[in-house]
This record gives C-alpha cells, sequence and structure tokens, in this order.
C-alpha cells in the first residue's frame, strides 16, 4: 500500500486544489505526493509544495485519514490529510514538477460537488473522526 499525504489549506473559506483533466472529466486533487527516501510525512507534503507549487507551508494537524483501492489496477492508497498554512507566498504551478492544468481554490461548502482525488469532498471538514477507512472513489 502506498502512503499519500497531502494537505487542505483554506482561505478565505475556500479550499486550494489542483485541476487536472482525466478521461475527458475534472478531477480536483489535494497537493501532496509521495515520499522521498529517509523522509517524514511533513517533510514530503512541504516538499512537494515548494516543488510544484514554490509555496512554502507548515503542515499542523492530521485531518483525516482514508483508504482508496483501484482494484483493476492492483492500487491501494492510504491518504494522511493535514491541515496547512501558507508561510508566504502566492501558489505557482511547476509544470516540470506537476501536470495539473491549473490551481483553483473551491469555496468548502461546494466541495461534495466536485470531483475529487481522494474523494472526500464531503467529509475533509464534516467527520468527528479522523479515520474514515474505505473512500468511496470514483477512478477516471
Amino acid at each position: 500500500m502506498k502512503i499519500r499525504p497531502s494537505v487542505a489549506i483554506v482561505k478565505e473559506g475556500k479550499l486550494m486544489l489542483m485541476k487536472y483533466i482525466y478521461g475527458g472529466v475534472e478531477v480536483y486533487n489535494l497537493p501532496g505526493g509521495n515520499a522521498e527516501e529517509m523522509e517524514s510525512i511533513a517533510e514530503t507534503v512541504e516538499r512537494e509544495l515548494i516543488e510544484e507549487l514554490n509555496l512554502p507551508i507548515k503542515t499542523h494537524e492530521l485531518l483525516l485519514v482514508g483508504e482508496t483501492h483501484q482494484i483493476s489496477k492492483n492500487n491501494s492508497v492510504l491518504h494522511l490529510v493535514f491541515d496547512a498554512t501558507i508561510i508566504n507566498g502566492t501558489p505557482i504551478l511547476n509544470p516540470e514538477h506537476t501536470t495539473a492544468l491549473e490551481l483553483v481554490w473551491i469555496p468548502v461548502n461546494q466541495l461534495h460537488t466536485i470531483n475529487m482525488y481522494p474523494n472526500v469532498g464531503a467529509i475533509l471538514f464534516n467527520t468527528e473522526t479522523i479515520y474514515v477507512g474505505n473512500i468511496k472513489q470514483t477512478w477516471f
């Protein structure tokens, strides 16, 4: 099982997401990525946001833990979503480190209406438990 840490950065009631097109469908990812050798989870997301968005951040508490399972590709991922804040600067996509098409800010109260990976829009800020188990994920 892979481990994918990501961050939830909220500003003025909007969540920062990265927009992709998969199979002709808009899909929004929480910024994050995969750990490198001997790297902590916090170091991973902090590095990934510098690389992909030129954005220094500070990670805070763990908001959510959940799993996705793509049986057709024998792929399971454990998602760890942390609260985070921007230290300074404005996010700018770096095409050398991401295939995202753009960075968007989606109102938190509209997250349940979009395609997300991981698909946590309806529960990210509305769950009383950190571990949510299997995330019902649509694959595109």
